[in-house]
């Protein structure tokens, strides 16, 4: 479930982001607020939980965007 949002992430821009967000039900966006808090949760404990193999542009993008997620969700 993760490496299909990351894969998504990845091909998107903010502007994206916005428009795919507007379309969704509330069920959806529920759904967005889960994983993004249980991803929030489990950086918080340790954060080891949280490996990227991926370059540290590619991980802020991605914290960029889950941010985005997460304050559209509301």
């Amino acid at each position: 479930m993760l490496g299909k949002l990351f894969a998504e992430l990845d091909q998107s821009t903010p502007k994206m982001i916005i428009s795919k967000m507007e379309s969704l039900t509330q069920e959806q966006k529920e759904c967005i607020r889960v994983i993004n808090s249980l991803i929030n949760r489990s950086e918080r404990l340790h954060r080891g939980l949280i490996q990227s193999v991926n370059s540290i542009e590619m991980v802020q993008h991605r914290g960029l965007l889950l941010g985005l997620l997460g304050d559209l969700a509301r």
